[in-house]
């Protein structure tokens, strides 16, 4: 059992323990442990443009997830082990890990909570350079690390009457990353852990005409390097109601940040904006303003029928890797409400890679992100398309940076599926991704492009059949070594899942 493992069990248990006093332990507890097994036909097993070959990739995941719910305890935890091997050798062999776990407990009613997350799972390292999105290349060939994070924060909140709500959260977060040795080992970029300050006071139902409220903000970032990144900001904002369709808000402030920049980090805030909601079915919130960087926003727009619902998401913020990983969920689930158990603990039986996080390195950089969702779905039928776009602008200002992922990034693409169950045990499903990246300072691009088409059939109650087409394509520009990792491959999967 690795050192990550032991600290994640310590970790869970340690906080189960503490907050199981009374009342805590009283509630709902499920448990679901599960086994997949599959085989993977592929024709080009090393994903290599030169030199394709054929192979079957055989692996066998273990796993098991906890929800748990009481009067004043909340847990809810994935974890899986998954070992990988080529029939034929051909260097394919690894070993992974991925977890997530989350619990809230109160401790004293209505006053003081504690909050724990960890997560852990791979993620790609330079995106200029064979992008993958399973683990199957964990050998010499690997361009990705396993990211491990942990974040524990004790909080207090307090309600003023009516007037007021006040809500204090220090956290601790810790992220580090481990390569395969097989790739050398080390580090993708630096171990980090931030000590956060949070104090927010917002007005209370007394003032329902005219919300305001104020938030102090500290953050000091520190690498293992010896490097240490520091945020501050304190801000105030008010509003009016104008009707009960119309919210206007002010927000004025100031930033004081201390890291390695070609321009001053430091200036005042003010944003303006309104929060407008028609119906109930729809909602619209728009900011506008300025920062240290230049201009700033940030959009929320969502809307709900009875089969049907669409989400649009507009931000950008200033970002270490520390503090993104902070915030990173292994399945891609949460984008819009940031719900870190979203799906069906059997989903987390299937954890790959994504492709649109940034690459990794050690700088602070401007983040600005656009995601948008919208999904159907009536009776036997459903269909889901999201896109994105991001725009990653590394704050160090240095052009001639060699570092991987310090040239500015965009990325942006969609993901589409459809859906149909032919019977209660019987389901088909189609998907397709288009995804491109480029950057700017040296010049290289690559599109992804997956499609696939699977059936789901259920054997039992406890057991589940998956026969799955893929066709995975990487194509791109740039420097010799970044044109190599181009690839095509087709594959077949036959897999099968057990849960108790």
């Amino acid at each position: 059992m690795t050192f990550h493992t032991r600290s994640a069990i310590r970790w869970l248990l340690l906080t189960a323990t503490a907050s199981a006093a009374g009342s805590v332990v009283a509630g709902e507890w499920t448990y679901t442990p599960r086994l997949s097994t599959s085989a993977m036909y592929t024709d080009n097993v090393l994903l290599s443009s030169q030199n394709p070959q054929s192979d079957v990739i055989f692996q066998i995941r273990p796993g098991a997830s906890v929800r748990g719910e009481g009067a004043r305890l909340q847990v809810a935890g994935d974890i899986n082990f998954d070992r990988r091997e080529a029939l034929n050798g051909r260097g394919v062999e690894s070993n992974n890990r991925q977890w997530q776990g989350q619990g809230t407990a109160e401790l004293w009613e209505d006053l003081f909570f504690f909050d724990a997350r960890t997560t852990s799972s791979q993620v790609n390292v330079d995106n200029r350079l064979l992008v993958t999105d399973d683990n199957r290349l964990g050998g010499a060939n690997a361009n990705s690390t396993t990211v491990t994070t942990y974040t524990v924060s004790p909080f207090l909140v307090h309600r003023f009457a009516s007037y007021a709500n006040v809500d204090f959260r220090p956290s601790y977060t810790s992220v580090s990353n481990e390569r395969d040795q097989n790739a050398g080992g080390g580090q993708a970029f630096a171990n980090s852990t931030s000590r956060q300050f949070n104090l927010g006071v917002n007005s209370g139902q007394f003032f329902s005409k005219t919300p305001w409220g104020f938030s102090m903000n500290r953050s000091n970032v520190e690498l293992d390097t010896g490097v240490t990144n520091k945020f501050n900001r304190m801000q105030f904002n008010i509003g009016y109601q104008y009707s009960r369709k119309w919210l206007f808000d002010l927000t004025v402030g100031r930033e004081q940040n201390e890291f390695s920049s070609a321009r001053s980090t430091d200036g005042n805030i003010y944003t303006i904006g309104f929060d407008w909601t028609p119906n109930e079915r729809t909602n619209v919130d728009f900011s506008w303003g300025e920062r240290f960087f230049g201009r700033t926003a940030s959009a929320n727009i969502s809307y709900r029928k009875r089969f049907t619902s669409f989400n649009l998401n507009y931000s950008d913020q200033i970002q270490t890797t520390n503090q993104f990983f902070s915030q990173f969920n292994p399945t891609g689930a949460g984008n819009f409400n940031n719900n870190f158990f979203a799906q069906d603990p059997a989903a987390f039986n299937d954890v790959g890679i994504q492709t649109d996080t940034p690459t990794l390195n050690n700088n602070v950089f401007l983040l600005r992100s656009l995601r948008s969702s919208l999904n159907w779905s009536k009776r036997r039928n459903s269909a889901n398309l999201s896109t994105f776009w991001s725009a990653r602008e590394d704050q160090g200002g240095d052009a001639t940076a060699t570092t991987p992922g310090s040239a500015d990034q965009t990325s942006y693409g969609f993901n589409a599926n459809v859906g149909h169950e032919l019977s209660p045990d019987t389901s088909l499903r189609a998907d397709t991704s288009w995804q491109y990246n480029e950057f700017d300072r040296d010049g290289a691009d690559n599109t992804l492009i997956r499609m696939g088409a699977s059936v789901n059939h259920n054997l039992s109650q406890y057991m589940g059949l998956n026969l799955r087409y893929s066709h995975f394509r990487r194509s791109g520009g740039g420097t010799t070594q970044q044109i190599s990792q181009d690839f095509t491959e087709n594959s077949i999967t036959l897999a099968l899942t057990f849960r108790l």
